[in-house]
């Protein structure tokens, strides 16, 4: 990771303090705009749907006769 510039390594005696480059994860930030986009959109999509099978799931099983063999 010190190899990418994402984290900055500071040595103090046999101790390695490390920190994160703000300017490095400012421009990986960057980079992952598009993809942020497409991920949010697409996450969205899916939060939907699993919803829907729970609203379809939860009308199923109260529409069940409570003495049926799936209660």
């Amino acid at each position: 990771m010190a190899e990418s510039g994402l984290l900055i390594v500071e040595t103090q005696g046999r101790q390695r303090i490390y920190a994160i480059n703000p300017d490095a994860l400012a421009a990986v930030d960057t980079w992952l705009v598009p993809y942020r986009a497409f991920w949010d959109q697409h996450l969205d999509a899916l939060e939907t749907e699993v919803a829907r099978g729970r609203r379809h799931t939860d009308r199923l099983s109260s529409n069940r006769h409570p003495f049926s063999k799936g209660a």
